[in-house]
């Protein structure tokens, strides 16, 4: 939030990107284990393709992901869950 109040728009940009392109790290990591949400980070980070099956292979370039695509949103990959008499 610095950044954007303090109007550093590049950095902010640079920042996010890096976020999002460890996303799509995450997403092809834990697909083999939890392929659900594997493919759902996939997706809400707009590819359209498969997940790329087992191949660690677009591990090895960072930068894959296309600055400025559109992130879909969508819904919590793991969701609260509520018990009752419970308080948080």
């Amino acid at each position: 939030w610095k950044l954007n109040k303090s109007g550093e728009k590049a950095r902010l940009a640079a920042v996010i990107y890096n976020l999002l392109e460890v996303l799509r790290y995450v997403s092809i990591a834990v697909f083999p284990f939890m392929p659900k949400a594997g493919i759902s980070i996939w997706q809400s980070l707009g590819y359209k393709g498969d997940l790329p099956n087992g191949s660690f292979e677009n591990l090895k370039e960072w930068g894959k992901l296309q600055p400025g695509a559109a992130v879909n949103k969508t819904n919590p990959l793991f969701p609260r869950i509520q018990v009752k008499g419970v308080t948080q």
